[in-house]
């Protein structure tokens, strides 16, 4: 019997897993002077950044990534995996120069962005093509273990798992980029299963941002 592996989150955008920014060695990042913190795919910038430029035009972007301390970025666009506090500090820029509404809005846009780039560009057109023939519970099951082999990318020095049956959804610990109900985490995952396993699939983000920000919980609805 032949085994499918496929490598749908291989990164949001960049393809390299633990290397160091600062240094090019293999590891954890460098961010300042006695630091270290884990890497996320640059995608959690460009596509906040795309959003934010459709949303309140060039003004805003500049606003948001200079209050975040990122003007550099806009001059030289990340194309690597960067330092997860980098993300963390524009997500909570978003959140001061917008309304609660709005930057839901926003988080939500990028999210959606950075799924749209994993189908496009990280996801071979034959798994594409094949997720929405499966079975719906067989679909999501494989698309949540590639989430869960692959969430580096998007969670850095945090953790995901699976939640136990009979459920089914994602569990986040530790998330080093944590915002308002996790719109942007919920968007990214909610897009991939509408348009890998059907466009009916809802993620519903379970904990209340109030409780504990770094820890949450994800129930996907297949119907």
């Amino acid at each position: 019997m032949t085994t499918l592996t496929f490598d749908p989150l291989r990164s949001l955008g960049g393809d390299h897993r633990n290397n160091d920014i600062s240094t090019g060695k293999r590891g954890r990042a460098h961010f300042g002077p006695g630091t270290r913190a884990g890497l996320v795919g640059p995608n959690a910038v460009l596509q906040l950044r795309h959003a934010l430029r459709d949303f309140g035009g060039g003004e805003l972007v500049t606003r948001v990534f200079e209050s975040a301390g990122q003007i550099p970025l806009l001059l030289d666009p990340p194309v690597a995996m960067i330092d997860e506090r980098v993300p963390a500090r524009l997500f909570r820029a978003v959140s001061a120069e917008l309304s609660p509404e709005h930057a839901q809005w926003v988080f939500a846009d990028a999210g959606q962005r950075t799924a749209d780039y994993i189908r496009e560009n990280r996801i071979p057109r034959l798994i594409r093509l094949l997720l929405p023939r499966l079975p719906r519970a067989l679909a999501a099951k494989l698309l949540l273990k590639a989430i869960e082999q692959h969430s580096w990318t998007f969670i850095g020095s945090g953790r995901c798992s699976r939640l136990p049956a009979p459920h089914l959804g994602l569990a986040i610990e530790n998330n080093p980029m944590p915002h308002p109900k996790l719109a942007w985490h919920r968007a990214v995952f909610e897009r991939l299963f509408q348009s890998l396993v059907a466009p009916d699939v809802q993620v519903h983000h379970m904990q209340p941002w109030q409780t504990n920000p770094t820890e949450s919980a994800f129930l996907i609805s297949i119907g």
